[in-house]
């Protein structure tokens, strides 16, 4: 029986777009646990806001760095330091 490999990619792009999508719906499970967190906390989301606004990225967490980074559109190697995520933002 003859398979048809018309439909099918190259493992590597397979696992890039798989890798792409763990990340994605880990953003999107952080996204998640902050709305119900700050869902009754007005003052805790605005001063979360405050944070992920704020022009002093050394004060940032990696992740809220990533986090930033994502939403600008910017793109970075997973285990990038904290020093390469801050040049990447301040361009």
């Amino acid at each position: 029986m003859a398979f048809d490999t018309e439909g099918f990619v190259p493992l590597e792009q397979f696992d890039a777009v798989s890798k792409k999508l763990q990340e994605t719906e880990q953003q999107l499970v952080m996204a998640q646990s902050e709305f119900v967190t700050f869902q009754n906390d007005v003052d805790a989301m605005k001063a979360r806001v405050a944070l992920l606004e704020s022009a002093n990225y050394n004060d940032l967490k990696i992740d809220d760095l990533k986090a930033l980074l994502t939403s600008k559109g910017i793109e970075f190697k997973s285990g990038a330091l904290k020093d390469e995520l801050i040049t990447l933002l301040q361009g």
